[in-house]
């Protein structure tokens, strides 16, 4: 059989080891507060940024996009109807018109005289600038969003 091996405890087992206090002192950091975690947390992704600046754009757009044009959103130009996009240096209102006979090619801007208007989006069937009715939408769509999250924040809150 095997003998078993006593440890016997010496002197230095019982002595206390002296360390370097400048060497591992402890680094002190303020206190950081749940909103600042959760911000940085937020700010770590790439795809947040980039939904950031877009939903900003789109704010932007809606507060200045009814007025980029000249065209009010509610004002009605009967002389103007389901015309094509115009823009300038890209299209020039010219639109592909299919008969039963075959296409023809026709710009509603010339026909009409209005040369020097241009609608980026068109015309809706009461001559309607269509560019600035999307902006004024998005511009009620985002009021609504707001007001359903300041409601459910309240709810959440309560």
């Amino acid at each position: 059989m095997r003998e078993e091996m006593k440890y016997t405890p010496t002197e230095t087992d019982f002595q206390f080891v002296k360390r370097d206090e400048t060497a591992d002192t402890d680094t002190v950091f303020a206190g950081e507060s749940n909103g600042k975690a959760a911000f940085k947390a937020f700010c770590s992704k790439k795809r947040n940024i980039i939904a950031v600046v877009i939903l900003l754009l789109l704010i932007l757009l809606s507060i200045i996009g009814p007025y980029l044009t000249g065209h009010r959103y509610d004002m009605q130009n009967l002389e103007a109807v389901n015309l094509a996009p115009k823009i300038p240096l890209l299209a020039d209102g010219s639109e592909t018109v299919y008969l039963t006979s075959g296409t023809t090619v026709r710009n509603s801007y010339t026909e009409l005289g209005l040369d020097n208007v241009s609608y980026l989006f068109g015309t809706d069937h009461l001559g309607r600038d269509l560019f600035s009715r999307c902006w004024q939408g998005l511009r009620v769509s985002l009021l609504v969003a707001l007001a359903a999250t300041v409601i459910n924040f309240q709810i959440g809150v309560n």
